[in-house]
């Protein structure tokens, strides 16, 4: 992935200023702007200046592809499994910085994130080189994520449904998720995405390395999900709902619309 369609990417959420050779970057509301140096550095950018909200110019020249994905450090992500995949792929000759966005949540993981980020050292990780946390942000900022990440990872080990999934496909990402029965309802397993076993580092490394080193994969999988996503509208989800209430007030059991 070049640098040059990084910028272009970045430039579709972030306020960009090209000037002779160099790059200007405004990181939006809610990103922080050291997350946004470091990624631009892994990316092979030249950076003129990162200004954060409050202001901060962080100036920077900046190599790597990136994995995104979304739901903060937590056990029901598969956090750790991620982690453990992102150094295979450092093992095995590829670079990716994970970028994590989100992790807002009612119940209390620190003790999980702590396990997580004490694992870094010896994986050969480390926070802000490898892995950006990205935390909360802005509602209009995810697309910006989904167009500047090269592969979606979401590792969970358990989904009421996987919004995020279908949001990455909107935007055209290869999606590499976990081999779950909610996923299954909707995707065709190698065909709209690769799915892994739950709790499989090797399985998820390898996954990820066969989307980055394969362009052609990557493009058939963009295509793909592009059709899925599509098949989701408001109109279509409103009629699915309508058929459903409409077979409940009648006594009958509801099923799944095709």
């Amino acid at each position: 992935m070049s640098g040059d369609r990084h910028a272009r990417r970045v430039g579709l959420g972030f306020a960009n200023v090209v000037r002779p050779g160099r790059v200007g970057v405004v990181a939006a509301a809610g990103t922080g702007a050291q997350e946004m140096m470091t990624l631009l550095d892994r990316w092979g950018i030249g950076v003129s200046c990162v200004v954060g909200v409050g202001g901060r110019d962080l100036s920077s020249a900046v190599g790597g592809r990136m994995a995104l994905t979304v739901g903060g450090i937590e056990p029901r992500k598969g956090s750790e499994t991620l982690v453990r995949a992102i150094a295979l792929l450092r093992d095995g000759g590829l670079d990716p910085v994970l970028a994590v966005v989100g992790g807002h949540s009612f119940q209390d993981y620190r003790a999980y994130r702590e396990r997580v980020f004490a694992l870094l050292p010896e994986l050969g990780l480390a926070a802000g080189r490898d892995i950006a946390l990205l935390g909360t942000v802005a509602d209009a900022e995810p697309p910006s994520w989904y167009a500047a990440a090269d592969v979606f990872a979401f590792p969970s080990t358990k989904e009421g449904w996987g919004l995020a999934v279908l949001e990455a496909m909107s935007a055209e990402l290869p999606v590499v998720a976990s081999d779950l029965p909610v996923f299954r309802e909707y995707l065709t397993p190698g065909r709209d995405a690769l799915l892994v076993p739950v709790d499989s580092p090797a399985a998820l490394a390898g996954a990820l390395t066969s989307v980055l080193g394969d362009p052609q994969l990557a493009q058939r999988l963009r295509a793909a999900g592009r059709t899925v996503a599509a098949s989701f509208t408001w109109a279509a989800t409103a009629a699915g709902h309508k058929t459903i209430y409409a077979a409940l007030s009648r006594g009958q059991t509801a099923t799944r619309p095709a």
